[in-house]
């Protein structure tokens, strides 16, 4: 899986890099194996990151790679979903979910909980096929955030020229 998105997930890498403060906390939601958690903690050694995801066995074996490459002190891995995460009020500065739109079956309950773990002056980056629901993000966001400022934007990939994700950009006011 991890290489029809690899593209995917640099950029997205990227993007995490770039909105995290120094010696800041990211969530990766719908991690799945770890691929894009580990790509973050490996380019950037001040970065915490969390990943989690409703599978228990992808939990299990991103925390194994993790531990076999040497990151397991920064990045954890946890059993939860969008709609229901195992984190205290505040603790990320930025939050990344890639491909995992489509099993936010309650938006406004995810909303809801993106709300209570992302510090005020956070970011928060929800990457999918461009057909995804994003109107129902964008939907939620409005009804659940209205201070937040969301932002969508299209990406086309080189790897299958044919293939557009869509990037929506979700900007949490405050300070950090």
């Amino acid at each position: 899986m991890s290489v029809p998105f690899s593209g995917l997930h640099a950029r997205a890498a990227a993007h995490v890099r770039a909105a995290a403060p120094e010696s800041g906390a990211v969530l990766d939601i719908g991690c799945g194996p770890g691929t894009l958690a580990l790509r973050i903690a490996r380019s950037r050694a001040d970065l915490r990151v969390s990943g989690v995801d409703p599978v228990p066995e992808m939990v299990t074996y991103a925390t194994g790679l993790a531990h076999r490459r040497g990151l397991s002190d920064r990045v954890r891995f946890a059993v939860g979903e969008a709609a229901r995460l195992p984190y205290e009020q505040g603790m990320f500065d930025v939050v990344v979910a890639t491909m995992s739109l489509h099993h936010w079956n309650a938006l406004p309950a995810a909303v809801r909980e993106l709300r209570r773990v992302v510090r005020p002056g956070g970011s928060i980056f929800v990457y999918h096929l461009r057909s995804a629901d994003f109107a129902g993000l964008r939907a939620a966001v409005e009804a659940v955030a209205p201070e937040w400022t969301y932002q969508r934007k299209f990406l086309w990939m080189r790897v299958l020229p044919s293939l557009v994700f869509g990037c929506a950009r979700i900007s949490v006011p405050g300070r950090r």
